[in-house]
């Protein structure tokens, strides 16, 4: 240790103005401010530490303490006491200059009228005891049907590629057909941008993080996790198993819906279908023989 006297010279401190400021005693403000924040760590274990710096304030209030809100959280901050489950702010990834970012084409108009007019894909995991399994869909937004869909390890681009692959083989491709996606990097890929092009889809994307664009795509995981009960698959192939059987028997086909007037959207699309070609006969129906023969004759 060095010297005092040496410590303060160097510090440009006179002596006698350390000894009065280690001397002193705390002040008013100091000690209020002490027994506050001890208080508030009592609140904030007593509570399972899910409370913030609001409920707190109004705990405080409670017990006849007069404190400001703005005082209770700059306490909090200064003695790092914040709810368990509150996470660090997640920054954005600067999107390159050469990974493009569709428009939002569609701007939440989930009403399209018709199916194959308008097809959303996105991503979602599940867990298994042998890791993550990762789930692309295609879903038709007319009818709500799953039109294709993949699962893999990796969610690499070539995941969400296979699921548009498998639904481009299920469908035939109307002119204008818009494919919605979030702004992941597998659908900002070039692979991923050259198959849209070649068949002449157009892309279409959600703003970045926010998945209310994508909401029927992020409603139809919500309730694959929810109705399918995965607690007694033991490997990650009963799982990938379990989905395709969900997808393919139950939702596609028998699950009612509530956005269709409850029914499947199989049953969607037949009645489509039924009215559409009943609309082009009516359209286009030939004229009578006897019809042509007045014509001619006049």
């Amino acid at each position: 240790m060095w010297p005092t006297q040496w410590m303060c010279s160097a510090l440009n401190v006179s002596t006698s103005g350390y000894y009065r400021w280690k001397n002193r005693k705390p002040s008013r403000s100091s000690l209020r401010r002490h027994v506050l924040a001890v208080k508030i760590r009592e609140i904030h274990v007593q509570f399972k530490k899910i409370y913030g710096y609001r409920r707190v304030y109004k705990s405080l209030h409670k017990e006849g303490l007069r404190v400001g809100q703005n005082a209770v959280l700059r306490i909090m901050r200064q003695e790092g006491i914040k709810p368990w489950y509150v996470r660090k702010h997640r920054k954005y990834r600067e999107i390159q200059p050469e990974c493009l970012v569709a428009p939002n084409r569609i701007k939440q108009q989930f009403k399209v009228g018709k199916p194959n007019k308008v097809w959303l894909t996105d991503i979602t995991e599940v867990n298994t005891p042998d890791g993550k399994l990762y789930v692309a869909i295609v879903e038709d937004l007319g009818s709500r049907k799953v039109v294709g869909h993949a699962m893999g390890t990796r969610m690499t681009s070539m995941l969400p590629l296979s699921a548009l692959r498998k639904a481009l083989m299920e469908r035939d491709i109307p002119k204008a057909l818009i494919c919605h996606s979030d702004q992941g990097s597998q659908y900002r890929s070039k692979q991923y941008r050259k198959e849209l092009t070649k068949h002449g889809i157009r892309p279409s994307m959600s703003g970045r993080g926010n998945c209310y664009d994508n909401a029927p795509a992020e409603s139809f995981f919500a309730i694959m996790k929810r109705e399918l009960d995965l607690r007694g698959m033991h490997t990650r192939e009963q799982t990938a198993q379990e989905i395709f059987e969900f997808i393919e028997c139950f939702y596609n086909r028998k699950r009612i819906h509530s956005a269709l007037g409850y029914i499947s959207p199989e049953e969607h699309e037949l009645h489509w279908k039924t009215k559409y070609s009943s609309r082009i006969r009516k359209k286009h129906m030939p004229k009578s023989w006897l019809s042509l023969l007045g014509k001619w004759l006049q």
